[in-house]
């Protein structure tokens, strides 16, 4: 017969300048949908009435929250605090409930106009719009591009239908074509090297 094992799970929640641990949290939900661009999360923690003031001072403070085994935590989610909530706790006045709900740093993103080009406005009377780029990719080679390799969009049917160069076995190089339309063709060298070749344009409509 199975036996279950216990675990001592221990959480941490940090922002500001408080620091809960267990047995002071009481829940946290981190949740992240599908097409959702933003984690989402919510806790209730218990903390000394004493060192709290407002809720409005904790709101978009920074917020770390980590839980694992006993000396061995790892976080969870980083984010920022929108929307905190004071209970008071009847059977212990020294202290009091607080409901926090809030997203991830992507949420600062949400609803923002971001351009290639950075443009601004001589005349002052409008801010310079958003700007942004992508510096690192952390999974360069995914499933789902083993899966459906990338296909080179093109009026001319010659390079638009290469999407697996015979002679290579399992290897798929998407065609490219140089600056002078010319069909780069890897599939008679090797993955270094390749050769152009004149595009047939006969079949063009």
């Amino acid at each position: 017969m199975a036996q279950l094992t216990r675990q001592k799970i221990r959480a941490r929640i940090s922002f500001g300048n408080i620091d809960v641990s267990t047995p002071n949290i009481m829940s946290f939900h981190v949740t992240r949908q599908r097409g959702q661009a933003s984690a989402t999360f919510s806790a209730s923690i218990k903390i000394d009435s004493s060192g709290f003031f407002s809720s409005n001072a904790i709101i978009g403070d920074s917020i770390v929250i980590e839980a694992g085994t006993s000396g061995s935590l790892r976080t969870i989610f980083t984010g920022k605090i929108y929307k905190c909530t004071v209970n008071p706790i009847r059977t212990d006045a020294s202290k009091i409930m607080l409901n926090l709900a809030g997203s991830d740093v992507i949420s600062v993103m949400q609803n923002q106009h971001i351009t290639r080009r950075v443009k601004s406005y001589k005349d002052g009377t409008r801010a310079p719009e958003r700007w942004a780029a992508v510096t690192q990719v952390t999974h360069p080679y995914i499933e789902i591009i083993k899966k459906w390799p990338n296909r080179i969009v093109s009026p001319k049917k010659a390079a638009a239908n290469l999407n697996y160069m015979p002679g290579m076995g399992d290897v798929v190089y998407t065609p490219t074509i140089d600056m002078s339309d010319k069909l780069v063709d890897r599939s008679v060298l090797s993955p270094s090297e390749g050769i152009t070749t004149e595009i047939d344009n006969s079949d063009m409509e």
